[in-house]
Order: C-alpha cells, then sequence, then structure tokens
C-alpha cells in the first residue's frame, strides 16, 4: 500500500533529514490539493 509506505518510511525519513512539519504538510497536503484543483 503506496500511502503506508510513505507513512512508515518517507515521512520518518524526510524528518531525520531535516524537513519541517510545515515541508511536510506543503508535500502531502497542499501540493496534492493544488494538483487536483488545477491550480
Amino acid at each position: 500500500d503506496g500511502f503506508n509506505f510513505i507513512g512508515r518510511f518517507v515521512l520518518p525519513k524526510l524528518k531525520e533529514l531535516g524537513a519541517s512539519e510545515q515541508d511536510i504538510h506543503t508535500i502531502m497536503v497542499d501540493n496534492p490539493r493544488r494538483f487536483l484543483e488545477g491550480k
């Protein structure tokens, strides 16, 4: 499952590499929203 992989592996690695909670929110929420809204 792709989302399980993201939650278990990708997000922890991003945090380990110094990504902020806002960075992760942008990647996981804001960018997909803009894409789906056609912006």
